[in-house]
């Protein structure tokens, strides 16, 4: 969101608030606050959000009970993507995040005794609230390393490289950083692993924020330019469909298209004036080439 559209924001949010029965603090600080939560996500999409957070039960909002109706921009695994990659066992191994070990902790009691329903119903609402609660705070997911504790060092080696290979491919961490541990193993291991590293060098783009050496947050720089967030309208557009291609949510979606289909609108009105303005430049440099060429061309005659 930009800092013009607050002033939208803060009756988005208060609406929010009076539909559940509550009253908005009159300080300009909770105000801040609120739109510092959501300032990476667009206006409209924050709203849809607003909006659906004022029909799902009867609780005072929060930032991070709204944070759930929106895509995740931060790198955190879904639910059960992240039950299903973290390690249950010493035997296992796996990138983790903090907010997965903590789920883990309220799942472990139900997986040392074998009840896997039991412990996935506990791991997924644990790691739903944990995410919540980081995204409310503008945490991205911080990847880490769990190795196994079975096996021979070479074997824990190629099993590294393997979930060095995924998470470089699903950029749980960098593509440089994959490499480079990719390549101290090929050294150690005394082989190399060319079409793993291809994987990870082709690999797409994902739309999430990564953490700074001072702990702050900012979007990927492997991202392209053009898909960055921007003040202009084509800059606006390509982030919208980039939004809308990584949005789970149907919703979502729609709001954003109507968001995209209006500025397509506006792209076209502005491009209309420039095509009746005189031609500069090359363009102008080849009429007049045309035209020396046709005047040779008619006293040749």
């Amino acid at each position: 969101m930009l800092e013009s559209e607050q002033n939208e924001f803060k009756n988005a949010l208060i609406t929010c608030f009076l539909v559940k029965g509550f009253n908005v603090p009159n300080h300009a600080g909770f105000i801040k606050s609120w739109f510092a939560h959501f300032e990476p996500y667009p206006l409209e999409m924050v709203k849809t959000a607003l909006h659906r957070c004022s029909a799902d039960g009867v609780y005072k909002p929060s930032p991070a009970s709204v944070m759930k109706f929106l895509p995740d921009l931060f790198g955190h695994p879904g639910p059960e993507e992240a039950f299903n990659c973290i390690p249950k066992s010493e035997s296992e191994a796996g990138f983790v995040t903090d907010q997965m070990m903590m789920a883990y902790a309220a799942a472990e009691d139900s997986i040392n005794r074998g009840d896997m329903v039991a412990a996935r119903l506990a791991f997924i609402e644990t790691y739903q609230q944990a995410v919540n609660a980081a995204k409310a705070q503008n945490q991205p997911a911080r990847f880490w390393y769990s190795d196994s504790q079975a096996g021979t060092r070479e074997q824990r080696l190629e099993t590294k490289a393997k979930h060095l290979i995924e998470a470089g491919q699903k950029q749980w961490i960098s593509k440089q950083s994959a490499l480079n541990s990719l390549k101290t193993i090929s050294n150690e291991l005394g082989r190399e692993f060319p079409q793993e590293m291809a994987l990870i060098k082709s690999s797409a783009q994902s739309l999430r924020l990564l953490p700074t050496a001072n702990g702050s947050s900012k979007t990927t720089k492997a991202l392209p330019p053009s898909l960055e967030p921007s003040n202009s309208i084509n800059g606006k557009i390509n982030h919208l469909k980039m939004l809308i291609e990584y949005s789970s949510d149907e919703e979502n979606k729609k709001a954003l298209q109507a968001q995209l289909d209006q500025l397509k609108g506006k792209q076209h009105e502005q491009t209309i004036p420039s095509t009746r303005q005189a031609p500069t430049g090359a363009h102008e440099q080849n009429r007049r080439r045309v035209r020396e060429l046709a005047g040779a061309a008619q006293a040749g005659r």
